[in-house]
C-alpha cells in the first residue's frame, strides 16, 4: 500500500457485458475488480495543504516573500474565527504575526460573532503556520488579504 492506506486507493468493479474477458469462463456478467493507485492531488498551493489555503503559496520564497528580486514583500492573509477566548488563544498559539480587526469583516465576510485575523507569510515557518491554522476547525477558508 506505500504509506497510502487502503483508503488511499481507489476500488474500481468493473462489470464485464461480454462473456470470458474478466474470468475466461466464458460465463456472462464476471466481475473483475483492480485497485488504482490515485492520481497525485492537486490543489491551489501547489502542495499538499489544506484546501481552505485560497492562494498560491509557490508565488513565496523561502522567506515568505513574493515580487521581484528589487520589490520582494509579504503576502497577507485574512481569516474569520468565533469570537471566543479559546478561539483567540488557539491562533496566537500558532500564527505570532495574527492580529485581529474588531468588528470588520473582511473580504472574507466575518459575520455576527466572528472576528477577522489578519497575518502575513514574512516569517520564520509560514507554511507549517498556514498549515497549522487551516488544520482548526474554527478556520473555515483563508484568503490573501490585498488592504483595498
Amino acid at each position: 500500500m506505500c504509506g497510502y492506506g487502503f483508503a488511499g486507493f481507489i476500488l474500481m468493479a468493473i462489470l464485464v457485458a461480454t462473456g470470458g474477458v474478466a474470468s475466461g469462463s466464458g460465463a456472462d456478467g464476471a466481475l473483475a475488480v483492480a485497485l488504482v493507485r490515485p492520481a497525485t492531488p492537486s490543489s491551489t498551493t501547489g502542495s499538499t495543504l489544506e484546501p481552505k489555503i485560497r492562494f498560491d503559496l509557490n508565488r513565496l520564497n523561502a522567506d515568505g516573500l513574493q515580487g521581484s528580486s528589487n520589490a520582494l514583500r509579504a503576502l497577507h492573509y485574512e481569516y474569520c474565527i468565533p469570537d471566543r477566548p479559546e478561539a483567540i488563544q488557539a491562533v496566537a498559539t500558532i500564527d505570532p504575526t495574527h492580529e485581529i480587526q474588531w468588528g470588520a469583516p473582511g473580504r472574507v465576510g466575518c459575520g455576527q460573532g466572528e472576528l477577522l485575523c489578519l497575518g502575513h507569510s514574512h516569517q520564520p515557518d509560514y507554511r507549517a503556520i498556514l498549515q497549522r491554522l487551516a488544520a482548526l476547525t474554527i478556520i473555515s477558508e483563508i484568503y490573501e488579504n490585498f488592504f483595498e
